[in-house]
């Protein structure tokens, strides 16, 4: 997983920051005699049209087949521990797609994922990148696998972001509830990062938008979710109203 310097091999480089974390995952991995990785023989992938992207860098959405779930990016990712770009973004989503995969039964050795961030798609294949935020995401992927019951391969797949399900999602553009794939447990290296997408606008992002830091794309998209949040807030208390005046009248027939 450690990046290194292709472009100039034989010229002098200073270790990175992160390099001394790299060696210490190496040396514990190494030390623990775990690090094998058993060789199957060749079988058809596993296709249940998964889908993942992080298009708009506020939201970012996973598809599988006819299902969905997205999460809210909280403003300061970017700067949040670290420096990360839209590459940790597009590379975490895809983790969430890994572990939703894993709670689907019987989904098989070898899957097939797919992607629109050649970065992502191409490091998963090489299993390692030039970021070392993207990295340690995918090191956290490999040590989730490696410690399932039934481990399984994942191959990544490149679609061009038009053709992409997990774009809408990734755009604030939700699909039917009734379609919402379960929720999953999620590292603690991810908290405070980001929200579940279906629930409420918490009290720091309303503080946020409030202060004007958004972004105008980012603060059209969190209005529109604060909208939907009013509305079904209404919705309920008129539901709540109407049962309540149902309940009185039954009471005094």
């Amino acid at each position: 997983m450690i990046s290194y310097c292709g472009k100039k091999p034989f010229l002098p480089h200073r270790a990175g920051d992160h390099i001394s974390n790299d060696l210490d995952w190496w040396s514990l991995l190494l030390q623990s005699g775990g690090i094998t990785h058993p060789i199957y023989p060749a079988t058809k992938l596993s296709n249940p049209l998964a889908f993942s992207d992080a298009s708009s860098g506020i939201d970012i959405g996973i598809v599988i087949g006819k299902h969905w779930r997205a999460w809210r990016l909280i403003l300061g990712w970017k700067t949040k521990d670290g420096k990360r770009d839209i590459g940790w973004a597009e590379a975490v989503v895809f983790e969430l797609l890994v572990y939703t995969i894993a709670s689907i039964p019987d989904i098989g050795r070898h899957v097939l994922v797919y992607g629109d961030n050649t970065g992502v798609v191409e490091g998963w294949g090489n299993r390692r990148h030039r970021n070392w935020a993207v990295n340690g995401v995918f090191r956290r992927i490999n040590e989730f696998i490696h410690n399932l019951p039934s481990p399984f391969d994942v191959s990544t797949a490149y679609v061009e972001s038009a053709h992409n399900p997990a774009d809408d999602p990734s755009r604030g553009i939700y699909g039917p509830t009734e379609l919402l794939l379960p929720p999953i447990h999620l590292p603690s290296e991810l908290e405070g990062f980001h929200n579940d997408a279906t629930k409420p606008l918490s009290a720091a992002e309303l503080r946020l938008l409030h202060n004007g830091s958004y972004s105008a794309p980012a603060a059209k998209l969190i209005n529109r979710e604060l909208v939907k949040q009013q509305a079904a807030e209404r919705a309920r208390a008129s539901r709540a109203k109407e049962e309540f005046f149902i309940s009185k009248e039954l009471l005094e027939i």
